[in-house]
């Protein structure tokens, strides 16, 4: 009689599972599916350093900049120092000084001596936001492919931050002016917006940005 009854219970289906029946899919939740995962947020893309940083360049300085800053005093440059010229801010991941070739010294050191005339016309501190740029900084920062700057023969000064007004602007764009009409070593003259003027001793003698308008303004003062 037992083996009737087992046999007919497992006719209709009742009895333990079978390893097939273990192994089975899940039944569907009857609630409705299961909500897809919220998607991951994509990363944050890595900045590309602008501009790559040079083999040659050294993060404090070295023996090349104290002789640097002889060769500057010795030209009468009292204030400008080589550590000024040759600085590079936009260098990843912390600004850097870079030695320029010695064949160019000569190109920074007379155009280090025009500064200090500008410097000495407008009668305050200015700053100098670039002179010496090797090519591979000067490419990443968007120069001209035949930058005076890549010669370490050029110097771009500004008013200082905090002390930008009309007043101070309009002196050193004109301190800029009365240097490259009276010394012959100036060659190009440029004068840009945000108080900042170009001076340098290679490329030719040549002017662009507003230098006209202040060639004007200073002949009719």
């Amino acid at each position: 009689m037992g083996k009737f009854f087992a046999a007919f219970f497992a006719l209709l289906g009742i009895g333990a599972a079978t390893s097939s029946e273990a192994s089975a899919e899940p039944m569907p939740n009857p609630s409705g599916p299961d909500p897809k995962p919220a998607p991951k947020p994509a990363p944050d893309p890595t900045p590309k350093p602008v501009p790559p940083e040079s083999d040659t360049t050294e993060p404090i300085g070295g023996d090349w900049l104290a002789e640097l800053n002889a060769e500057l005093q010795a030209a009468g440059v009292t204030n400008f120092t080589a550590q000024e010229l040759t600085y590079l801010p936009k260098t990843k991941p912390k600004p850097r000084h870079d030695e320029p070739p010695r064949e160019l010294w000569g190109n920074l050191i007379a155009v280090a001596k025009l500064a200090q005339q500008i410097r000495d016309l407008y009668g305050e501190p200015i700053w100098v936001s670039s002179a010496w740029r090797p090519k591979w900084y000067n490419d990443a920062v968007g120069g001209a492919p035949n930058s005076a700057h890549i010669k370490a023969g050029a110097v771009d000064l500004n008013v200082l931050p905090g002390q930008r007004t009309p007043e101070r602007t309009k002196r050193l764009e004109q301190a800029t002016a009365k240097v490259w009409l009276t010394d012959n070593t100036a060659n190009g003259f440029g004068v840009y917006g945000g108080a900042r003027t170009h001076i340098d001793v290679v490329n030719g003698r040549r002017k662009w940005g507003e230098a006209n308008r202040v060639l004007e303004e200073l002949e009719n003062a």
